[in-house]
């Protein structure tokens, strides 16, 4: 009886770490994912327009030239808005970092290796190639890093907002987002900057932001068509803000001043936008589905910095037709055919190498992986010490001496801030699970032969 009663202990315990199964995505949501990608890839489009003077343009270009990048930043808070409603009920799985850490990669190794064949004349030293492959590089994928940081944080981030009621919560959203948002917008000092610690804050506030429409829907249920009245105004208040620098031709620097992904204007329409495609009630579509995930793939081909430097200027000429009545049309043309092309390019790598790289990850590291995504996400993992590759200590320790033998090695600033910040979160995430455990009375695992329970 007692080997039964362990027994079926031992199955419950491998049902709760295994990672949930994957559900069907939700196409309104992937549909707002890729507009979100069209409004980014839009905004670089003007990468091949930097340098000129609005007097080059003819007033009908420069105006659209305004309003086609002008949603750029909307995108950029409307993909972490999303990244928040789902993760905040998502266990952690490492195989979910290590897709897209890899998908990075990848396509940075491969624009490498064309760029190397297409400008020879081009010289790569060891340490300029290994930072940028490992995304070490200052001023590359902006988004992907802070974005990176904020996806580790996340079980971090998840376990203290399910401590949070809703007046704590509404309290927490009010207070980091007058300071990030609306103080630096009505001051003028704007979070232009591509830090990381000044991206990551404002990244974690739209996360808090998405996460709480998942917690609280009933704040919005019945209000549908409110909801779509005020997105609306902020849609026709963005237009008038950027048109009519434009067509008045004077101060045309009130025609970006809105559209900083930390103005609270930019995060207003994004939300509204947000709430109206949750309500949509949009048929599950394959297609959507897959276009969709196709989206992080499509802005780490076109905005990889060599791809950028070429592209819009290099390849398609975008400049030379600023006074011409084709400037519009062309410029939707060139957009459309990049954000198309880099999406057939990511799904080919997901299905060639991708899913059958990770169906062997998983059926060699499994376990490993099992257990790791059960410490992340704050679960009792029932399983002894003796059974883990290598005491607790032993890996935070080994992950500390790879920390600094990297930042020795690779150079500039930001490797050491890159690597320390992982340290701590490591060593943060270890000291919160094991006072949730003990927190819940129950069995803390240590290295042996220190093993305990808490009573």
């Amino acid at each position: 009886m007692t080997n039964l009663r362990e027994a079926e202990s031992m199955e419950n315990a491998a049902k709760e770490i295994r990672p949930p199964q994957s559900t069907e995505r939700q196409s309104n949501f992937e549909l707002l994912r890729i507009l979100a990608m069209i409004f980014i890839t839009a905004a670089h489009w003007s990468h091949g327009l930097y340098g000129i003077h609005a007097s080059a343009y003819t007033i009908a270009n420069y105006s659209f030239y305004h309003v086609f990048r002008g949603f750029g930043q909307t995108g950029v808070v409307l993909y972490m808005l999303i990244s928040g409603y789902f993760l905040c009920k998502s266990d952690f799985r490492i195989q979910s970092f290590l897709r897209i850490y890899l998908q990075v990669v990848f396509t940075s190794a491969l624009l490498l290796i064309l760029h190397s064949i297409v400008f020879p004349e081009d010289k790569w030293s060891v340490r300029g190639t290994l930072s940028y492959l490992f995304l070490l590089a200052n001023g590359d994928f902006w988004f992907v890093r802070p974005y990176i940081i904020t996806f580790l944080l996340s079980p971090l981030i998840n376990f203290v907002i399910n401590k949070l009621d809703k007046s704590l919560y509404v309290a927490l959203l009010v207070i980091v987002g007058l300071f990030l948002s609306v103080f630096p917008s009505v001051t003028g000092e704007q979070l232009w900057s591509n830090g990381p610690f000044i991206n990551v804050s404002l990244f974690i506030f739209v996360y808090l932001l998405g996460a709480y429409f998942r917690f609280f829907p009933e704040d919005i249920h019945g209000r549908e068509r409110q909801i779509r009245i005020e997105c609306l105004l902020l849609f026709c208040v963005f237009l008038v803000l950027m048109l009519a620098p434009c067509i008045t031709q004077t101060r045309y620097e009130l025609a970006t001043y809105f559209q900083a992904r930390s103005n609270f204007l930019t995060i207003g329409f994004a939300t509204m936008l947000f709430l109206v495609f949750k309500q949509a009630g949009i048929r599950p579509s394959k297609t959507i589905n897959v276009i969709g995930a196709s989206t992080f793939g499509i802005y780490i081909f076109h905005e990889n910095f060599m791809a950028r430097n070429r592209l819009w200027s290099g390849l398609f000429h975008i400049e030379t037709y600023v006074q011409s009545p084709l400037f519009i049309p062309y410029s939707i043309a060139i957009t459309a055919l990049v954000f198309v092309v880099c999406s057939l390019v990511d799904i080919a790598r997901k299905y060639l190498l991708e899913k059958p790289l990770f169906s062997l990850l998983n059926r060699k590291f499994g376990r490993g992986f099992e257990k790791i995504n059960a410490l992340l996400s704050f679960k009792r993992t029932h399983v002894p010490a003796e059974d883990y590759p290598m005491p607790l200590f032993l890996l935070h320790a080994f992950y500390t001496a790879m920390a600094i033998t990297l930042s020795v090695v690779l150079p500039c600033d930001a490797p050491l801030f890159f690597l320390s910040a992982m340290v701590a979160y490591c060593m943060a995430l270890l000291v919160v699970w094991r006072m949730k455990q003990m927190g819940r009375a129950s069995r803390v695992f240590l290295p042996p032969p220190c093993r305990i329970k808490i009573r």
